[in-house]
């Protein structure tokens, strides 16, 4: 469909709309020139609330292409450097499986219940 008569159809069911909300607020005594100028008025107010959101949905498209387009530089950025980490950690020599962090916890933990046994072994008789 063409876009000038996909327009001019949007105008005409606007202004159909404008002039059925006009009559639905008319009031008694009012004349047909009253009335043209508030369906005027109510057509106006709705084409600008449609600019508007039309301009709301491009600048929300806008913001998504930015944000798309960051998550696809960082992945990039992210996947260079996990390769980066791969290469040194083939080049590190084997370490040890267990490390100082994830021992320590278990070292208190025996140490005090040892201690707990020790003081309950020789303080209760």
């Amino acid at each position: 469909m063409n876009k000038s008569v996909k327009n001019k159809k949007e105008v005409r069911d606007i202004k159909a709309e404008a002039v059925k909300l006009a009559g639905s607020q008319k009031f008694e005594g009012q004349t047909k020139a009253q009335a043209k100028l508030i369906a005027q008025g109510i057509q106006r107010g709705i084409e600008q609330f449609l600019r508007q959101r039309s301009e709301q949905a491009r600048n929300f498209d806008k913001r998504q292409k930015r944000l798309k387009k960051r998550e696809d530089q960082l992945y990039v950025e992210q996947s260079s450097t996990a390769d980066g980490r791969l290469n040194a950690a083939n080049n590190i020599a084997d370490e040890p499986s267990l490390s100082i962090k994830a021992l320590l916890p278990w070292s208190l933990l025996m140490i005090s219940w040892g201690m707990m046994a020790a003081y309950t072994f020789f303080f209760s008789f």
